[in-house]
C-alpha cells in the first residue's frame, strides 16, 4: 500500500516537471521588453537546435558579458546534458554564429581545461546550475542531444521607429537615435523654431518628419515690388536650428529723386522714400513750364515710370528791332524768356512812341506794347515865327528832309491884303488896326530893302512920310 501511495506522489512530481519544462519552451522569461530567453523541452543536435530557436524565436544564445551569464544560471533549471549556445568552430576558430563574428579573448568563458579541443568537438555547451564549473562553457561534439537555449529580440525593424539602432540588454533594449530624432523609440523628430511668414513674403514648407522638423526644407519668395534679403532657402538640420537666418523682404528701390532746376517735388511713400509704390508730382516755379509727366511712380522693378521732367523758363514773343530803333535785352533765363527785360532806344532824328522797357511776364506776354520809333518834325524854315504859314504844306517835312529856298519876285500881287482883311472881318476894330499896323510895317521893310536892290525905285524914306 505505501508502494501504491508513493506512486502518484511519483507521478505528480513528474507532471510539475513537464509544465516547468513546457512553460520554458513556449512562455518568455523575465519582462515583456528587451531580450528574452528561452529553452526547448527536448533534447536535439546543435544544428537541430539552432533551427529550433530561429523559428520559434530568434536564434541561439549570443553570450554578451557576465551580467548575461548569471541571469541564465539564476533563471533556467538544472538539465541533464545542459544546454547548447550560439558559438561554433568554422576553420579553426571560435565564431558567434548570430553575429559571424570571431570570439575575442575577453569573451571567452570557458571551464577549467576547456577547449580540450578534442576532435570533432565543434560546438559550445553552458554549464547552468553545475556545483562546478556553473555559468562556463565546454567544447563538446556538434551531434550530442542537448537542450536548446534560445533568445528572442525584441529589437526589429520598427523598434526604434527606423531611425535608431537597437541595442539589446537583458530584459530590454536601447534605441541609439540617428542624428535628428530623439525619444525611447526614436519616434520624435527635433524641431525647429516655427516659422511665420515675414511681411511681403510667401512661405512654401516641405515637410519629411512634421511642420518644421528635421529636414524641413522651407523656400521664400517676396510679393510683387520687394526683393529678398537673404537666402532663398532654410533647412531645420539635426540640431534643432535652421541652416541659414530667416531672410526678409524690403521694397525695391528706385533713383533718389532731387528737385530739377525752378521745380518743387511733392512725394507719397507708402514704404519709404524713393522705393516701390512712391509717388512723386512735379510743379514748376512761377514762370516756368513743365516738360513731360507731372507725376512718376516708382515700379515693381525698381525704375520711375516715366522720364523724370524738367522745368524751362516761359517764352515770350521773339522781339525783332523796329525800324530807326536799338535793342538791349537782359535775359536771365534765355533769349526772350521769362524776366528778361528788353529798352528800346530810337536812332538820332526819331521819337520813341510808347514804353522804352518791356519785360517777358510769367504768362509768356510782355508786359507793354512793343514801342515804334517816328520821325522828328519841323516849321517852314523859310517863313519868321512871326508869320503863320499852312501846315499842310510842309506835313511831310521831317529829320533829314532837304529844303531849298529861293528869293521870291515881288509883284503888287504879291500880298493880297483885301483877302487878309476878309479873313479877320468880325474881329474888334482895336484888332484889325494892330494886325494892319503890323502889315504895312512889315511891307514898308521889305520895299527899303527892295529899293537898295532895284534902281528906278521911290526911295524908303519918301514912303515914309507919306505914311
Amino acid at each position: 500500500m505505501k508502494f501504491q501511495n508513493e506512486k502518484p506522489e511519483f507521478q505528480q512530481r513528474n507532471t510539475i516537471w513537464i509544465l516547468i519544462l513546457i512553460s520554458y519552451e513556449f512562455t518568455m522569461l523575465g519582462c515583456a521588453e528587451g531580450w528574452t530567453y528561452h529553452s526547448a523541452s527536448h533534447k536535439m543536435q546543435w544544428e537541430n537546435a539552432r533551427q529550433w530557436c530561429q523559428k520559434h524565436y530568434t536564434d541561439m544564445v549570443a553570450i554578451q558579458n557576465q551580467k548575461e551569464i548569471d541571469h541564465l544560471n539564476k533563471v533556467f533549471p538544472r538539465v541533464r546534458g545542459y544546454y547548447w549556445i550560439g558559438i561554433r568552430k568554422l576553420n579553426g576558430t571560435w565564431i558567434w554564429v548570430g553575429t559571424n563574428k570571431t570570439l575575442s579573448q575577453e569573451a571567452e568563458n570557458w571551464a577549467k581545461g576547456e577547449p580540450n579541443d578534442r576532435q570533432n568537438e565543434d560546438c559550445v555547451e553552458m554549464y547552468i546550475q553545475r556545483e562546478t564549473d556553473t555559468g562556463k562553457w565546454n567544447d563538446e561534439p556538434c551531434t550530442k542531444q542537448k537542450t536548446a537555449l534560445c533568445y528572442k529580440a525584441q529589437c526589429n525593424q520598427s523598434t526604434c521607429s527606423g531611425h535608431g539602432e537597437c541595442t539589446e540588454t537583458i530584459n530590454n533594449y536601447t534605441c541609439n537615435c540617428e542624428k535628428g530624432f530623439n525619444g525611447k523609440h526614436c519616434q520624435n523628430a527635433v524641431k525647429c523654431d516655427t516659422l511665420s511668414e515675414p511681411d511681403h513674403s510667401i512661405i512654401t514648407c516641405s515637410d519629411q518628419y512634421g511642420s518644421f522638423s528635421y529636414n524641413s526644407t522651407c523656400q521664400f519668395h517676396c510679393s510683387e515690388g520687394f526683393a529678398l534679403n537673404g537666402s532663398s532657402m532654410v533647412t531645420c538640420n539635426s540640431s534643432g536650428h535652421w541652416t541659414e537666418p530667416i531672410p526678409t523682404c524690403t521694397a525695391v528701390k528706385c533713383d533718389t529723386l532731387s528737385e530739377p532746376d525752378h521745380s518743387i517735388i511733392t512725394c507719397s511713400d507708402r514704404y519709404g522714400s524713393f522705393i516701390y509704390n512712391s509717388t512723386c508730382q512735379f510743379q514748376c516755379s512761377e514762370g516756368f513750364a513743365l516738360n513731360g509727366s507731372s507725376m512718376v511712380t516708382c515700379n515693381s522693378s525698381g525704375h520711375w515710370t516715366e522720364t523724370i521732367p524738367t522745368c524751362t523758363a516761359v517764352k515770350c514773343d521773339t522781339l525783332s528791332e523796329p525800324d530807326h530803333s536799338i535793342i538791349t535785352c537782359s535775359d536771365r533765363y534765355g533769349s526772350f524768356s521769362y524776366n528778361s527785360t528788353c529798352q528800346f532806344r530810337c536812332s538820332e532824328g526819331f521819337a520813341l512812341n510808347g514804353s522804352s522797357m518791356v519785360t517777358c511776364n510769367s504768362s509768356g506776354h510782355w508786359t507793354e506794347t512793343i514801342p515804334t520809333c517816328t520821325g522828328v518834325k519841323f516849321e517852314d524854315p523859310s517863313k519868321p515865327s512871326q508869320i503863320i504859314i499852312n501846315p499842310d504844306k510842309f506835313a511831310n517835312v521831317s529829320f533829314n528832309s532837304t529844303c531849298t529856298s529861293e528869293c521870291l519876285e515881288v509883284q503888287s500881287d504879291l500880298l493880297d491884303y483885301s483877302h487878309l482883311t476878309m479873313a479877320v472881318v468880325g474881329a474888334s476894330i482895336l484888332a484889325v488896326s494892330l494886325i494892319i499896323f503890323f502889315l504895312l510895317r512889315h511891307h514898308l521893310k521889305k520895299k527899303k530893302h527892295l529899293h537898295a536892290r532895284l534902281p528906278g525905285m521911290e526911295p524908303p524914306d519918301v514912303a515914309q512920310s507919306n505914311l
